[in-house]
């Protein structure tokens, strides 16, 4: 998946065609914009002030917004550009992907995860002098206002509604849900603080018992969280560092979801062997983190590529290869590996068990 130049019309549909469009140029400026002013419409609730299938003007949006008449004008007139919302005769309306996901009454919302995204823009802010220098202030070692955490929780949160389903399947589906043809009991999400993939675990397992390990900050919004999902009310949170506290012992199942890129090589590993060591034997571990199919040396995707600079500046990490990750789960002693590319988002699942 990729953002790519593209024409309005005809004409500049030829000129892309044979080279004549200035594509970095056109890239960095829309690219800057589009980011800004769909994170500024969701914050402003431009698409919260227009209802699905009404049709507002640029006064009622100002009050419905309490914005600067001009300014949200300017805005919405962006939005249009970006096919977001639609105009006519001075008017506006939402387009269907606001529809679909910028709203909080849609089904498969967003709107948590754009807002998050607004500050990871912040914090790519001093990109370049990170690269020069390597010297990275990590995201989870900074001090953050309970705003951030809101925001970073909820966003999590929101993702994994997006993919919770299809995890629960593969996961059912390689028999990491059983044990001995009964339901497992206990499972262990390993820096999932805001709790909803132990959740939707627990909804979809009878009798299933899920705990949290994750920082104090991310525990908090969490407990929120659970007490609005189903299965939250089976799920505990334990505060602690996942890098350095013990992880307890004899789990069934232990999620290492997302966690990944924000580790470094010898993080990674090490928290291989610790989950090893936390797992029963027969027990399983479930691996989520961006997929990177790349070979060593080779050509990767946009995404891949992008991940790899996006986790380096705001962690001092990377978004890890599939294969580096399998090698740390066969260096910690792991058997039966599986891997499979998620349809919901471009991320991969890995799965290996501990020796009986």
């Amino acid at each position: 998946m990729r953002l790519d130049v593209a024409g309005d019309n005809v004409l500049e549909r030829i000129a892309v065609l044979f080279g004549l469009v200035p594509a970095p140029l056109v890239q960095v400026s829309f690219g800057m914009g589009y980011a800004r002013a769909i994170v500024a419409g969701v914050r402003l609730g431009v698409f919260e002030a227009i209802e699905p299938g009404a049709w507002v003007d640029g006064a009622q949006l100002a009050a419905a917004t309490g914005c600067h008449p001009v300014g949200i004008e300017v805005l919405a007139n962006a939005l249009v550009g970006f096919d977001l919302l639609r105009r006519k005769d001075f008017k506006y309306a939402l387009a269907a992907p606001a529809r679909r996901w910028l709203r909080r009454d849609a089904r498969m919302e967003l709107v948590d995860a754009v807002d998050f995204l607004g500050y990871c823009l912040d914090l790519t802010a001093n990109l370049e002098q990170d690269v020069r220098s390597g010297d990275i202030v990590r995201l989870h070692d900074r001090e953050h206002s309970p705003a951030f955490w809101q925001a970073y929780m909820r966003a999590l949160a929101t993702f994994t509604k997006l993919g919770a389903p299809e995890v629960g399947h593969r996961l059912g589906r390689a028999g990491a849900l059983k044990r001995n043809g009964r339901p497992i009991e206990r499972v262990l999400d390993v820096g999932g603080g805001h709790g909803r993939w132990a959740a939707a675990l627990c909804d979809r397992v009878p009798g299933l018992r899920g705990e949290v390990l994750d920082m104090a900050p991310a525990c908090a919004v969490g407990r929120e969280i659970l007490a609005q999902v189903p299965g939250g009310d089976r799920v505990v949170h334990r505060e602690g560092d996942f890098r350095t506290d013990e992880w307890g012992r004899d789990h069934d199942l232990i999620l290492l979801f997302r966690v990944l890129h924000n580790a470094t090589e010898q993080e990674g590993a090490g928290l291989m062997a610790s989950a090893m060591r936390a797992l029963r034997p027969g027990g399983w571990l479930a691996v989520l983190d961006a997929a990177h199919p790349g070979k060593p040396g080779g050509d990767i995707d946009a995404s891949a590529g992008y991940n790899e600079l996006f986790f380096f500046v705001i962690s001092g990490a990377r978004a890890w290869p599939d294969h580096t990750m399998r090698d740390w789960m066969r260096a910690a002693g792991f058997t039966s590996l599986k891997s499979a590319r998620l349809l919901a988002a471009p991320e991969v699942l890995l799965l290996g068990r501990k020796p009986t």
